[in-house]
């Protein structure tokens, strides 16, 4: 739809959005994505200031008091945790790599690495490897999909086809992937994860995160006021 530039482009955008969740389910993961585009694209509409972190807390604390109970949701804990550590890091790294699938997957893991490590007793070191190989791939994927799916009732000989290509991609890709598992430095095994390594470890990133919000927030402060430290 060429950029949504049009108010009728945004309802469009909406209604495929809430189409796709209907199919995949209403997961916190799919409710945080939805949202935080509408939100976002909102913004530009209204002329208003974007702000992803913002955005972010607003959907969060919405979800949490329309239920409490999300907040111990592990797709819940991975998808904002995930949206944060990408909002505030990666434009930090992608100064250094100029990379931006390793520097979004470095970014990612900052924030979520530690949940990965307490719940599921490991963690994937390959991580960037497995994701420089899946996202190229995920969009043709997805395109994929939809095109069968709108050709399905035209021609099913062409629908085939698609779906015959789509299925050979998605098994080369899990067949890298499997092979990236086996990689014995790939990922270490945690027997007995301790949850002290956990708050350790959150208390001093977001130690850091707000130093640097306050200095960032000073340092602006004295712009305003006609002189920069």
């Amino acid at each position: 739809i060429r950029g949504i530039n049009k108010i009728y482009k945004l309802c469009i955008l909406i209604a495929i959005m809430f189409l796709y969740s209907i199919m995949v389910g209403f997961s916190p993961s799919i409710i945080r994505a939805i949202f935080f585009v509408i939100i976002m694209y909102l913004a530009v509409f209204l002329f208003k200031k974007r702000d992803g972190i913002t955005t972010l807390s607003l959907i969060a604390s919405v979800l949490i008091i329309n239920n409490p109970y999300t907040m111990y949701n592990i797709s819940f804990q991975l998808s904002f945790l995930a949206t944060l550590s990408i909002l505030y890091f990666n434009k930090i790294i992608i100064k250094k790599l100029k990379f931006n699938i390793i520097s979004m997957t470095i970014a990612a893991n900052i924030l979520t690495m530690p949940i990965v490590y307490y719940v599921f007793g490991g963690i994937a070191l390959l991580s960037i490897l497995g994701n420089i190989v899946i996202i190229p791939f995920i969009g043709i994927i997805m395109n994929l999909s939809i095109f069968s799916i709108l050709l399905f009732e035209i021609n099913l000989n062409i629908t085939k086809v698609i779906v015959y290509i789509n299925k050979n991609l998605i098994n080369m890709v899990y067949y890298i992937l499997d092979k990236i598992s086996k990689i014995e430095i790939g990922y270490i095994q945690v027997e007995n994860p301790n949850i002290i390594y956990v708050i350790i470890y959150y208390v001093l990133i977001f130690s850091y995160m707000i130093y640097k919000e306050i200095k960032t927030m000073k340092e602006q402060e004295n712009e305003i006021q006609g002189y920069c430290l």
